[in-house]
């Protein structure tokens, strides 16, 4: 019985000045005004051979996303006013599989996964730095222009997803091999969704390889995508107007290694006045 254990750690800085692609009569050079932000995950990865026919796989990790509560705009669209921006986001995740291996011609997967979304998108302008100690509701800041009278809200989001999956593989011919699988996922913010996929591959010489394969699949929209703030105008405001996105997308593809592709794709665009 063979077992691997892997665990893991990175990090990436970036920085940049926020004067970048602005015409110079739209921005403030003296304002020192730049964007800072890191990005991280940490995991662990267990791998374990039961016995000759079955193995299985656990991996554990934590990914997180923060914009440095000092980042800042200075030019034409902050009316050149210092507006500081803030975003963050923590993801935890448990994926799990079993493989069985039948013979050389059939095999099984079954699997599945839990994550924990946490996240506040990327903030409208704000007069001061964010303090990411004290609750959004408590930090006590107002729209620009407005003397303090209309508050800024912050659009946080936290939901958890769970998934499962059976993915079957046999190869009929020395030639021909077909899988088909399908997909549960429940997701505590959009519901229930179960989505199948099969295929054929079929290798009539060394050279060339014809598949038919179909598809379907459930994404989620990022919390960036749905609820980030970037130019608000005042009159967006005044009507307490906000428009989130929902994207779906099925595809089904024909395709070799000669490059067919036929792709059918489904967009859903969902208005939610406030």
């Amino acid at each position: 019985m063979g077992e691997d254990f892997t665990i893991g750690f990175h990090q990436s800085l970036f920085e940049s000045p926020t004067t970048t692609g602005l015409e110079p009569n739209a921005v403030d050079y003296g304002a020192n005004a730049s964007w800072s932000s890191r990005v991280g995950t940490i995991y662990g990865i267990y791998e374990v051979d039961i016995n000759d026919e079955t193995s299985a796989r656990l991996q554990a990790s934590h990914h997180y996303y923060e914009v440095d509560q000092a980042s800042k705009f200075n030019n034409l669209f902050s009316n050149f006013q210092n507006g500081f921006k803030y975003a963050e986001s923590d993801k935890t995740q448990l994926e799990g599989q079993l493989s069985f291996v039948w013979d050389e011609n059939n095999k099984i997967i079954i699997g599945g996964n839990v994550e924990k979304i946490s996240a506040l998108p990327k903030t409208a302008d704000l007069p001061t730095p964010y303090d990411p100690d004290q609750p959004s509701a408590e930090q006590n800041l107002f729209y620009g222009g407005t003397n303090n009278s209309l508050p800024i809200r912050f659009f946080s989001t936290d939901y958890t997803n769970f998934g499962a999956f059976v993915h079957y593989r046999n190869s009929w011919f020395e030639r021909l091999d077909g899988f088909f699988g399908i997909r549960y996922d429940n997701n505590s913010r959009y519901g229930e969704t179960i989505n199948p996929r099969a295929g054929l591959v079929y290798k009539p010489r060394s050279d060339l390889t014809l598949k038919l394969l179909y598809g379907e699949a459930f994404l989620s929209p990022a919390p960036d995508s749905l609820l980030s703030i970037s130019v608000l105008s005042l009159v967006q405001l005044m009507r307490k107007a906000y428009i989130p996105a929902i994207s779906f997308s099925f595809r089904t593809r024909i395709s070799n290694r000669k490059s067919l592709e036929v792709s059918r794709l489904i967009f859903l665009t969902f208005i939610a006045p406030i």
